[in-house]
């Protein structure tokens, strides 16, 4: 039922407001093209060096801070908490990478010695 009511709402503030944020979307689009054309190198970089691991971080990474991002808008919290659940995320994300680093590089050493 929450997801309805969040589908509705986004309907009717698109059509009501659609005027005012056309603009919004302009530099969304805009924003997402830019992007896209900032990593596409760095990606083409870890493909030709192999560096499945970091892709597969990067991934993950990016599909854990979706699913908070939809986590939040499902579940009726505050934006207090939205914002501190985000922090939290983004916090154990980076844990965690640097944890795989660390890991990979003792891996690497172990197999220089």
């Amino acid at each position: 039922m929450g997801s309805r009511y969040v589908l509705l709402n986004f309907v009717k503030w698109t059509l009501v407001e659609g005027e005012n944020n056309l603009i919004y979307y302009l530099f969304l689009f805009v924003g997402a093209i830019i992007c896209y054309s900032i990593i596409k190198p760095f990606i083409h970089m870890a493909l030709a060096l192999q560096a499945g691991k970091l892709l597969n971080y990067t991934l993950s990474s990016l599909i854990i801070v979706i699913l908070i991002m939809l986590s939040t808008s499902f579940f009726d919290l505050p934006a207090v908490s939205v914002t501190g659940l985000l922090r939290v995320g983004l916090q154990c994300l980076a844990g965690f990478g640097a944890l795989l680093l660390c890991y990979h590089i003792f891996q690497f050493w172990k197999k220089k010695i």
